[in-house]
């Protein structure tokens, strides 16, 4: 079974190289590194290239710069494997976890449309499944019983071509990631949860994260609002809510909140008692 490992390029020159060895150093002969130069101004594009003469798996595709949803689409279209994985240029993958897990696609009893393994930030935080793994026969099973807002990642997955038959990344938006997980909640997919393996996740200064205004927030609020109205639960809602506190924070606008109220925690208790607008006042005063 062949595996499409396919990493946008953008202004990532100086972590390019370990990025890409990281996946070259994996065992698996039947997998294709497609490196696709987003019209990086860095000079990434010549490393791609140079990268690519030092390894046969590698190949560069070149395009017009698009965002990172586009790169991502053009690798897919460029893709020829059975299953597609994602590796932004300034993370790194462990040694030696794609043999294992192309294993569990050919081996496992049960279909497995998505396979998901661990994920880690320099920080520290990151996203560690229970100790022994899980199957899911629905993304709403896996969403609440994983709470999979809370890692809603592509680039620690590995999918089935035939996912992207169908859908493909939101092109112009921020957040993408989230978009696009929140569009698989409704499709009949089979989802495995691996405690092997490690994605890692470098944390990067001039990334969305770091640099959202309320605008980017707002797209953020939407796609995960938009995953909350399929499946409810008081969790999701405490991350919703801290959202919409934020960006009233940022730009002093009060978003609309889901009419279900809960009392699971002392915000959800202080938004009950305060109302929304007094609560929004309250966290701008204390957070600063």
């Amino acid at each position: 079974m062949k595996l499409s490992v396919i990493i946008p390029i953008y202004n990532t020159a100086s972590t390019l190289r370990q990025c890409v060895e990281s996946v070259t150093r994996q065992s698996v002969e039947n997998m294709e590194i497609i490196l696709v130069d987003d019209a990086s101004p860095d000079g990434a594009g010549r490393l791609a290239e140079e990268l690519a003469q030092t390894d046969k798996r590698i190949r560069v595709l070149s395009i017009p710069h698009s965002g990172l949803s586009e790169a991502r689409n053009a690798g897919i279209r460029e893709a020829t494997g059975e299953l597609i994985t994602f590796v932004d240029s300034d993370d790194e993958i462990a040694d030696q976890q794609f043999d294992f897990f192309l294993s569990l696609f050919d081996s496992h009893k049960q279909h497995i449309d998505i396979l998901e393994y661990p994920a880690k930030r320099d920080c520290g935080w990151g996203y560690l499944p229970k100790k022994t793994a899980a199957y899911f026969t629905t993304p709403a099973q896996y969403w609440l019983q994983t709470r999979g807002w809370e890692h809603c990642y592509a680039c620690n997955k590995i999918f089935r071509r035939e996912i992207f038959d169908q859908e493909k990344f939101l092109a112009n938006i921020h957040f993408e990631d989230v978009e696009f997980m929140s569009r698989l909640l409704t499709k009949p997919l089979n989802i495995f949860v691996s405690q092997r393996g490690q994605y890692l996740y470098h944390d990067n200064p001039n990334g969305i994260t770091h640099r959202a205004d309320a605008n980017d927030l707002k797209q953020l609020y939407e796609w995960n609002l938009r995953a909350y109205n399929i499946i409810p639960t008081a969790a999701h809602f405490e991350q919703i809510l801290n959202i919409a506190l934020d960006i009233f924070r940022a730009s002093g606008e009060l978003i609309e909140l889901p009419e279900k109220r809960y009392c699971r925690t002392i915000k959800q208790l202080l938004l009950n008692a305060l109302g929304f607008k007094r609560l929004c006042k309250l966290h701008k005063a204390i957070i600063k």
